[in-house]
């Protein structure tokens, strides 16, 4: 399958063509994307703080339980 060429306005276009139902699918798909891509930005992080100076078990839980918190509630 070649690459497609489309400006963001013709995608959300095309999206609300879209049932409910395939929104919502798509939308799942986007977000677990999403979520990855910042879980993986915090154990980068992380590591190289661990790199800098030490960091204790207690504070790497402490950092996974605030950005989980972010995670599940963005914005």
């Amino acid at each position: 399958m070649g690459n497609l060429t489309a400006t963001k306005e013709q995608v959300y276009k095309l999206v609300k063509q879209l049932s409910p139902e395939e929104r919502e699918f798509l939308f799942e798909q986007l977000q677990k994307e999403f979520i990855v891509k910042r879980w993986d930005s915090l154990l980068k992080r992380i590591d190289e703080r661990k790199k800098k100076c030490p960091i204790t078990d207690e504070e790497i839980e402490k950092e996974v339980k605030f950005a989980w918190g972010r995670f599940a509630h963005p914005g």
